[in-house]
This record gives structure tokens, sequence and C-alpha cells, in this order.
């Protein structure tokens, strides 16, 4: 995997991360809003069940203290007994004051607690709308984060494939570059074969050419040989119908000079193998003529390949 696929997958998973921390902070938020609301609502239920009560008892005591203020007015207009205890009527009316007042003040507290509950009811649920608001920007970011994932995803898979598609074009480029070095090598030691033969012709040639002669050298036989000083190499493009002058595609420009020596073989037409040897006697720019020094060993043909040596450029 390249780099470009290592930071897709380090970023899916960064964005993965992401998401799982809204997640987990949308369920949280949720949890404790629904734990704060339910104990604010029992709380809520109890106050409003208790301050019923205590509304119910300080009703119940006003109109008992109407009641005896007015059978105070009724039986007792100035002052005496109720039933058969002789109890003052102000301190009656003092006494049932005190209980009304301590009743009120029962009911305030229980009044203001209630105001105090509902007030944290109503944190709590400003809580949960900044909990429901806090939800929404996740989803908004999970939606977007899972969008930007498909998008990587997709990139990822496409760098997947072409990383495929290059290994196989490498693996395909490795296979011929060894088929091609096992070709070269073959030819090389096939050349090396060929060049071995030429030599020993070239000597049977001289050999042939002054047989009460000694038997020619390498040194005579290199002597004979004059070939350019580079390694050249060019096509015939003529041959005259006697077979013993032939036109080249190649000339000075090339190295060539008269009297230089090449070889000719036949590696491009129908007839391959070696032909003979011929020498320069005309050269010019771009073109140059050669005689036939032996006997060929077959027919030089249009398209056959000269050499300086027998190994031609490959060497």
């Amino acid at each position: 995997m390249n780099a470009v696929g290592k930071i897709l997958v380090f970023l899916n998973l960064l964005f993965s991360f992401v998401v799982g921390t809204f997640a987990v902070m949308n369920y949280t938020a949720r949890t404790h809003y629904a734990d704060q609301n339910e104990k604010m609502k029992k709380t809520l239920e109890t106050l409003n069940a208790s301050a019923s009560v205590y509304k119910a008892e300080a009703d119940r005591l006003s109109r008992w203290k109407e009641e005896l203020d007015q059978k105070l007015k009724e039986s007792i207009p100035r002052g005496g007994i109720i039933g058969v205890e002789n109890i003052p009527a102000d301190k009656v009316t003092s006494h049932v004051a005190e209980t009304l007042k301590r009743k009120q003040e029962e009911l305030g507290t229980l009044s203001k607690r209630l105001d105090d509950a509902n007030k944290d009811l109503e944190k709590s649920r400003q809580t949960a709308r900044d909990a429901d608001k806090a939800a929404a920007l996740a989803r908004t970011d999970l939606d977007r984060s899972q969008s930007a994932n498909k998008q990587l995803r997709e990139v990822l898979d496409k760098e997947t494939d072409r990383n495929i598609l290059l290994t196989k074009e490498k693996n395909s480029l490795r296979d011929d570059y060894v088929a091609a070095t096992i070709q070269a090598k073959s030819l090389q030691g096939r050349n090396g074969q060929l060049e071995d033969e030429l030599q020993r012709m070239a000597k049977e040639l001289l050999r042939r050419s002054n047989p009460s002669g000694p038997r020619p050298t390498g040194a005579a036989v290199a002597k004979a040989n004059n070939p350019p000083p580079d390694n050249v190499e060019g096509l015939v493009n003529f041959v005259d119908p006697g077979g013993k002058y032939v036109k080249l595609t190649i000339g000075s420009d090339a190295g060539l000079q008269k009297d230089h020596t090449m070889y000719v073989f036949g590696l491009n037409s129908g007839a391959t193998g070696y032909r003979g040897r011929i020498k320069l006697v005309d050269v010019g720019a771009k073109w140059a003529v050669g005689e036939v020094m032996d006997r060929l060993q077959s027919k030089i043909q249009v398209g056959d390949t000269v050499a300086a040596n027998i190994l031609g450029k490959s060497r």
C-alpha cells in the first residue's frame, strides 16, 4: 500500500473516532436528562400534593375561624363562656389567628419550595433542549463524516485497484526483462561461436589463397582484415548482376574509408548465414561500394547486413 492509501486509512480511523465520541456524548446527555427529569417530576408531584394538603387545611381553618367569630358575636357579646369552660373570646380569637398565621407561613414555605422546584425543572428542560441541539449537531456531523468516509473509501478503492494494476504491470515488465536477458545471453554466446568460426574461415581462405606459403597466424588474418576503427553496421541496398560489387547504406559519415574490409551476413533475408568478405573500393558520405574479396559462402542479397566484425553492435 502506498503513502496515499495509508493516509486515507488513518483519516478513516480518525473520522470513526470522532463519530463515536459524538454518539457517546449524545447518549450520555439523553440519559442524564431522562434521569433528572424523572426526579424533578417526582419532587414536583410531592410538593404539589403537600401544597394541596396545606391549602385545604388553611381553607378549613379559615372557615372554622369565620364560623367561630360568628358564634362568638352571637353568643358572647360582652365576653363569657363557651360550653362549660370560662374562656375569654379574645384569647380564642388570638389562638385561631396564630394557628392560621402559622399555617399560612407553612403554605408560603411550600409555595417557595414549589417555585424552586419549578425553576429546577425549567433548568432541566433547558438542559434537555441544549442536549437535543447538541445531538442534532452530532447527527449533522455524523452524516457529514459518513459522507466524507464514503468518498474516502471510494478514493481508497480506486488507489487499491491502481496499485494492483501497477503491481501486475511491474511483474510483467520484470518477466519481459528476464526473458530478454536470457535471450541476449543466448545470442551473445552464439555470436561468440560465429566469430570463432569466422576467424577459422578467414584463416582457411588465406591458406587456400597461398597454399605454398606458411600457415597464416592470427596477426596475418588481422592484417588481411582491415575493419573500420568503429564497430559500425549497415545494409546492402544494391548488388550488381555479376555479384562482384555491392552498394552499402553507410559511408564516410559512419567512419568508413577506402580499403576497409567488412563482413556480410544474411540476417534480414530469407537465406540466413555468413556470406563472405568485401573490400571498400569507393566511399561517399552516405554510401560505399564494396568488392567481394573471397569466394562467397552464399550469394549476397539486398537487405543483407554488413559489419566491421561478426558481432556487430551487439558486441
